[in-house]
């Protein structure tokens, strides 16, 4: 079970989602969270470092600066806050008075991604989470993009531990503030029992129902149900609520059907494994976790081995 979870701030609403989310697995494991906030230069281009460079001296030096810019703004904006950790200490406060204790990471500079990943590494942490939104969501998308980039599928990649994705569907998306309903994708691989035990412990620790969905292409139609009756039997051993789903995907799309079925069900949480394929693989291949990462109408955790 989660013992550290390591949580990305940033200036993005979705970080109120992936440190909503990380509060309620935090709470309901004893977990201790850990604050950082990355200051990236890399997520803007050459041309606007350029022009950054008398604005952030400006700052150092206490004199004004120009706001003409709104993606000069944007980026100062981020500059003073990383500067400045009011931001994350209002996480600590929020956390400490949930009863979790919240640790302030010294701040970093360089690509967000790495970051977070060599942070997980040296403090041998559980769990990383962070805050994903639809790139089509509100007005100022390429802003967004600019912003958000393409962190949270580099954190994917590599990560050291499993990923807790916090999405931000559409402007009414809602916090996880409480897990009661589970979802667990299983595809019968060798991830299968890795990821059944981590929503086994949740849903032990949450008292949540669980569901254990199968979805199969439509070539599979008549594989055998006897492994979801054996982790059925087990979750139900364990004293939780349990339930087995089987989902034929007509058109293949494993990803979708899981999503589909997340809403219809008005799950908290959905777990999905990740097997560890490169870039390149995964997208000859199709990745099922990184469609239900972007498009599950609620948090996904997508767990994967050390």
């Amino acid at each position: 079970m989660f013992k550290k979870i390591l949580v990305g701030i940033d200036t993005a609403t979705e970080t109120h989602h992936a440190f909503d989310a990380a509060l309620s697995i935090a709470k309901a494991t004893e977990a201790d969270l850990s604050l950082l906030h990355v200051f990236s230069w890399d997520d803007a281009h050459e041309k606007c470092l350029s022009m950054l460079h008398s604005e952030l001296e400006g700052i150092e030096n206490n004199n004004k600066v120009s706001k003409n810019d709104p993606l000069v703004e944007c980026i100062i904006s981020q500059y003073r806050g990383h500067e400045k950790p009011e931001t994350l200490v209002k996480y600590q406060a929020a956390a400490q008075k949930a009863g979790v204790q919240a640790n302030i990471e010294s701040p970093r500079r360089g690509r967000p991604a790495s970051n977070l990943c060599s942070a997980a590494t040296i403090e041998k942490t559980d769990l990383i989470a962070v805050g994903h939104r639809d790139k089509n969501l509100g007005s100022n998308s390429e802003l967004d993009d600019l912003h958000l980039g393409s962190v949270s599928h580099e954190i994917i990649h590599r990560a050291p531990c499993s990923v807790l994705i916090a999405n931000r569907i559409d402007a009414n998306t809602e916090s996880l503030t409480h897990i009661d309903r589970i979802l667990t994708a299983l595809d019968n691989s060798v991830m299968d029992q890795l990821v059944f035990q981590e929503a086994l412990d949740l849903a032990k620790e949450t008292g949540a129902e669980l569901t254990l969905l199968n979805v199969l292409p439509s070539s599979e139609k008549k594989h055998s149900l006897a492994k979801l009756e054996k982790l059925k039997n087990q979750a139900a051993d364990a004293g939780v609520s349990v339930r087995v789903e089987r989902v034929i995907a007509e058109d293949d799309s494993i990803g979708k059907a899981i999503c589909e079925l997340a809403a219809e069900k008005e799950v908290s949480l959905t777990l999905v494994g990740r097997r560890k394929l490169s870039e390149a693989q995964e997208h000859v291949l199709g990745s099922v976790s990184h469609y239900v990462a972007y498009h599950a109408p609620c948090a996904v955790l997508i767990v994967q081995p050390s």
